[in-house]
């Protein structure tokens, strides 16, 4: 697995260029964690000199990527001090047709065309006799990513598009340059099946009410029987027992007339 070392330069007491409101330290951090989290969907392993604003000597930094045994090595860096646009350096030991040149050629390739197509000059692929890219025992190289200085240059820096645009420059170059292949997305596991939906169960019919209720006519009967006055011609058709009077019997002997019984 390719091992990938992301320093971005400067940090802590140690701002690096300032201007136009921006410091490199801030950008080189922002732009760093950009890079390493695009490359997650590549097959390589990736670790940052600094994922904070701390401060790292020289030496600390060309020691971690040495213990960690990385197979390259990428410091991201704003220049200052007039001009303007994009440039990358190698060590200045190094032949121009090395392994180091064509890796860094193939992320010079995308990097810089992102700052000419936005209007800015590519100042070109350079070497320079720099204690990261002399120190450190694999491929390296240290990239300006403008001149923070520049009014144009920062405008493009504070522009979240751009910088996304940058990121994603950056990582395609190291994936062209290193080889790295895509990782394997595997799929999310398709969810169980449903149970089957049980159909409608009918309801049972509504038991209808009888057409008469001898309990509640007993109620009812025995609420009445006895405050109701009724002539003699009335008590002759209700006295079912012929004692002459109406009582909740004789609502009984009704009753049972009425239901058949």
């Amino acid at each position: 697995m390719t091992k990938i070392m992301i320093d971005p330069g400067h940090g802590g007491r140690d701002p690096g260029a300032c201007g136009n409101g921006l410091r490199e330290k801030d950008l080189n951090l922002k732009l760093a964690l950009m890079v390493r989290e695009r490359l997650k969907k590549y097959k390589c392993d990736t670790a940052m000199t600094r994922s904070s604003d701390v401060f790292l000597s020289l030496p600390d930094r060309t020691k971690k990527a040495n213990t960690w045994k990385a197979n390259y090595f990428i410091s991201l860096h704003v220049n200052a001090g007039g001009g303007a646009g994009y440039e990358d350096y190698i060590y200045s030991g190094l032949p121009d047709t090395g392994h180091t040149a064509k890796i860094r050629s193939a992320v010079h390739s995308k990097v810089a065309k992102v700052w000419t197509d936005a209007g800015r000059p590519s100042r070109g692929k350079k070497k320079k006799n720099l204690h990261v890219l002399r120190e450190t025992s694999m491929p390296a190289m240290l990239m300006e990513n403008s001149l923070i200085d520049n009014a144009e240059d920062t405008r493009l820096l504070k522009d979240a598009n751009f910088f996304n645009r940058l990121a994603e420059a950056i990582t395609a170059g190291l994936a062209a340059g290193l080889g790295l292949q895509l990782r394997e997305v595997i799929p999310s596991p398709a969810p169980p099946p449903k149970p089957p939906t049980k159909p409608p169960q009918p309801k049972p019919p509504t038991a209808k009410p009888s057409k008469y209720n001898v309990a509640d006519a007993i109620r009812a009967m025995q609420a009445v029987v006895g405050k109701v006055q009724l002539s003699a011609e009335e008590a002759k058709h209700l006295d079912a027992n012929g004692d002459g009077k109406i009582t909740v019997q004789d609502a009984i002997l009704i009753l049972q007339k009425i239901v058949g019984k």
